[in-house]
Order: C-alpha cells, then sequence, then structure tokens
C-alpha cells in the first residue's frame, strides 16, 4: 500500500494519474484524473465569477454520477463548504438546511433543477439554482489554486434527523482525509482497487469510502443511482477489475434479489448506515461468492469508526474493530470507562471528528467532551477487540423501572416465519411509563394472508421476559426510514406524542 497523503482534498486529484471516474455509457468513456482536475479548475473560475469563494457555502442536489464528483472536487478545489442535499427530503426541511448553512448556490442536475428553482424562490436570500447538465463552467478557463487550509470545513453534512431536527456536522479536509486513509489501511487498499457505489453520495459513509478514498489511493469508482438496483446489478460484470462494493442493508437486499448469480465479479462488499441483518448478509454472500463486511460509523467521526475487514476474526454479528486513526471505549451513565463485554455508551476518539455542528455550539459541547465524541449507541467490546451495537440509547424503553433495549424483541419477532422486519418503539403505558409496542411489515408470502396479531405476541411470549412483550402489534407495508434504511422510530411514536 503506498499513495501520498494530500494536505487538502482537492490535491488528491492533482496527484494522481489514470483513470478516476467509470462511466457505463455506450459512448461514455471513463474519466480520467487529469480531466477531473481541468473540469474541477473551470468550475472554480465558474463560482468566482458569482462571488463565491474559499469559506463559503455551496449546496449540491444531484443523483450519483460523474458530473456530480467533478463537481464536489471543483468546489473543495476552491475551498468551499459543500453541502449535500437529498432532494427527497420535503421542502421544509430543504428550507430549513439552506437557511441553516447559508448556501450561496445549489447545483442541480436535470431531475432535480425544478425542485433546486422553487427552493431558491422560497429562501427569499440571494441564492442561485445552477443547471449542472448545461455546464456553464464549460467555457470558463481553469483557474489557479487559491490556498485552502486543512482545518477548512469541506463538507457539512446534515445528519439523518431521526431523533429531531437535522444537524450540519461540519467534517474538515483533514478530518475526511484521516478518516479515508484509515479506511484505506484497514482493507489493504491501494491504486488498484476499485469500487462500485449503488448508496448517494450526499450521505458521509458513500462520500468518504467512495469518492474521497479512491481520490487520495489513486483507484477508480463507479456511483450509481440507489433507484436502479436493476441498472446496477447488470453493470458492475460489466466494469473493469472486480468491484469492491459499499452499500447500505435496504440497497443490498434489493440487489441480492435482482442478482441471480450475476455479481461474481466482486472482490468484497462493505455493508454500513444501518444494521445488517444476519440472514440478508448470508443471502448477498452467497449471490457475490464473496466476503460482506459490516461496519459501523456516525457522520461526525468522518463517518467510518470500525470495520470488519479482510484477514480479521470478523466475528458474527460484529461491526468489526476500530479503523486505523480511531480509539472506541464503553462508558457507563457516568462516564466511567466499563470493562470487556460490558454494555454502555460507544464514545470515539478520532482524527476524523467534526469540527462540531454548523451553528449549534450548545450541541456540539454536549456531544463532544473531552475529545471524545458521545454516539449515543449502546454497545460492548469483546476481549478480543471487537465492537457489538446492541441499540440506540435514546431508543431505550423504561417498562415498570426497568431498562428494556427494542432490539432484544427485533430480534426475536425477526426470527417468525410471517416477518420480514420489525421496529419496537415505547408508548405511554397509563401510568406514567411506558410499554413496548411492535411495528411489522411482512414477508411478501404473508402479506395475502397476514397471521393474527395475537399470534405474534404469544410468539413473543415463549421467548421472552413478561415486561419485553409487545402490548400490541400493527402491520405496516412498509416502515418508514432514512436513505441509509435506518427506521424512523420518532414517525412510529407519533401518534402517542
Amino acid at each position: 500500500m503506498s499513495f501520498r497523503k494530500p494536505s487538502v482534498l482537492g490535491q488528491a486529484i492533482q496527484e494522481n494519474h489514470g483513470v478516476f471516474l467509470d462511466r457505463t455509457g455506450a459512448e461514455d468513456s471513463p474519466i480520467t484524473f487529469e480531466e477531473t482536475r481541468r473540469t474541477a479548475a473551470r468550475i472554480c473560475s465558474y463560482v468566482r465569477k458569482r462571488g463565491v469563494t474559499r469559506g463559503d457555502t455551496v449546496a449540491v442536489a444531484m443523483s450519483n454520477s460523474a458530473p456530480v464528483a467533478i463537481i464536489w472536487f471543483g468546489l473543495l478545489t476552491e475551498g468551499i463548504s459543500v453541502v449535500p442535499l437529498n432532494p427527497v427530503l420535503p421542502d421544509e426541511e430543504i428550507a430549513y438546511i439552506l437557511r441553516m448553512s447559508e448556501a450561496k448556490l445549489i447545483f442541480a442536475d436535470k431531475p432535480f433543477m425544478p425542485k433546486a428553482q422553487r427552493w431558491a424562490e422560497e429562501i427569499g436570500s440571494r441564492i442561485e439554482a445552477v443547471a449542472a447538465d448545461d455546464e456553464p463552467w464549460s467555457e470558463y478557463t481553469e483557474a489557479e489554486p487559491h490556498y485552502v487550509d486543512p482545518e477548512d470545513i469541506a463538507v457539512i453534512f446534515f445528519t439523518s434527523g431521526t431523533t429531531g431536527r437535522p444537524k450540519g456536522a461540519m467534517l474538515s479536509h483533514r478530518a475526511l482525509i484521516e478518516n479515508a486513509i484509515g479506511c484505506a489501511k484497514s482493507y489493504g487498499l491501494d491504486s488498484s482497487a476499485a469500487f462500485a457505489c449503488p448508496i448517494p453520495i450526499f450521505h458521509a459513509f458513500a462520500a468518504t469510502v467512495c469518492l474521497f478514498l479512491p481520490a487520495i489511493i489513486g483507484a477508480r469508482t463507479y456511483l450509481h443511482s440507489p433507484l436502479d438496483p436493476k441498472g446496477f446489478v447488470e453493470t458492475v460484470p460489466k466494469l473493469e477489475r472486480r468491484r469492491i462494493i459499499v452499500a447500505v442493508p435496504s440497497v443490498l437486499e434489493a440487489i441480492e434479489l435482482l442478482s441471480q448469480g450475476k455479481l461474481d465479479q466482486v472482490a468484497f462488499t462493505v455493508s454500513g448506515g444501518a444494521s445488517l441483518p444476519e440472514q440478508l448478509r448470508d443471502r448477498v454472500a452467497a449471490a457475490t461468492r464473496v466476503a460482506v463486511y459490516e461496519g459501523y460509523g456516525t457522520t461526525e467521526c468522518g463517518p467510518v469508526i470500525t470495520s470488519q475487514a479482510p484477514g480479521r476474526i470478523n466475528a458474527p454479528g460484529s461491526v468489526g474493530f476500530p479503523i486505523a486513526g480511531v480509539e472506541i471505549e464503553i462508558r457507563s451513565s457516568d462516564g466511567d470507562a466499563l470493562p470487556f463485554g460490558s454494555t454502555g455508551e460507544i464514545v470515539v476518539r478520532t482524527s476524523g471528528l467534526m469540527s462540531g455542528y454548523y451553528d449549534l455550539a450548545t450541541a456540539t459541547k454536549a456531544s463532544v467532551k473531552g475529545g471524545w465524541f458521545y454516539t449515543g449507541d449502546l454497545g460492548y467490546v469483546s476481549e478480543a477487540g471487537e465492537l457489538f451495537i446492541v441499540d440506540r440509547l435514546t431508543d431505550a424503553i423504561t417498562v415498570k423501572g426497568i431498562t428494556l433495549l427494542p432490539q432484544t424483541v427485533e430480534h426475536i419477532l425477526n426470527r417468525h416465519a410471517d416477518v420480514a422486519e420489525a421496529a419496537i418503539v415505547g408508548i405511554p403505558d397509563g401510568a406514567g411509563g411506558e410499554a413496548p409496542w411492535a411495528f411489522v411489515r411482512l414477508k411478501a408470502s404473508s402479506a395475502a394472508a397476514p397471521p393474527d396479531p395475537a399470534d405474534l405476541i404469544r410468539f413473543c411470549r415463549e421467548r421472552l421476559p413478561i415486561y419485553a412483550v409487545p402490548r400490541g402489534v400493527e402491520f405496516r407495508d412498509t416502515l418508514p426510514k432514512t436513505i441509509t434504511g435506518k427506521i424512523l422510530k420518532r414517525t412510529l411514536r407519533q401518534k402517542w406524542l
């Protein structure tokens, strides 16, 4: 493994050579690092002409593609902070993000340009929507790069908002580079690596692992829309080199269902963003005929914290060891470090830590204490050093004074023959406490003739202590989720709030 560590992200495309961005159209040849940096330099000239420069923020609402990657590097080379937008969020939430981040421009591709224009009008401040498909920078000369400091904010990722309003995690060039290099070292990667990414780069996991990491080590990457899993399955075998697939469980589920043995040009698969069910992991491994490694992270930490990897123990149910440059501890509610095997809050110290939440000093102080980030997730570390995730601290339910972790009940329900997935939330019990309540998505084979909810409650009663048995079961066609597949339990609890 040999590559030069850049001081800022724009430097990565300046120093590497060969193919960087793969494309799949019959007339679309791969894009080299040289082509990327030349177009990025024209984008620098274009934004300067609009009075946008180092230290400003620019939003991007685009589908996964080679052009969106080049736009990101154009902005980063100029020292501009990228604000990735999930274009399917409600307009109200997008407006909040745009106002909060003080974005000066919105780059949008054709599918999202009408929305971007509407957002720009609704914000009321001076913000311009740029039609990226028109490539308005193509007639501009290549700008000489400005100085960019490693501590400058490269990207402001707005968190998924599973517990409230999204917060803008500010990640510097230095932090993102450190996290990407930590991944490269842990996976043993060099410029011969090739990635295939069916998750949007507005998610930190995809941006770091599928965009910044290959740029830094001089590898190649292919960005594909998560809305077209069939196209992804058909494309990957046609790409040069065996690919590292980087995805989230919900996308892997769709890919596995469509693969039919076609995904045989895969080096290995990395899953993150949400918990990977064991049965799905086994099915994906069978479909690709290679290992599936599960990782864990938070946007605020760059985002990768731990991961299973080639040549490691990779115990079933674990999310692996800390990547290079990351330390983890398990702490009690009093802040004391706990021994191996004890469950507590996962806290992280990493060179990839965010600089803070944008314009939210109080929230930053609540999450970062003494250089350690408090994740809000519960877990334990084995004697071998592997991390196991238990649950989300804020999702814990207090039943008659007893703390119940939803995952305990969900694990049992997911073993029922009719259940595809389950979510447990706490609802008021009428006596000042909480009771567990189950939301269930049935398997397709059971949807036409659903089981009696009482059967599922009885199934739980036979396997769980009485306080953990759901008070009720609701069947849903779908469960509300973030783009990475995390179930939005706040949304499920809404009718009781």
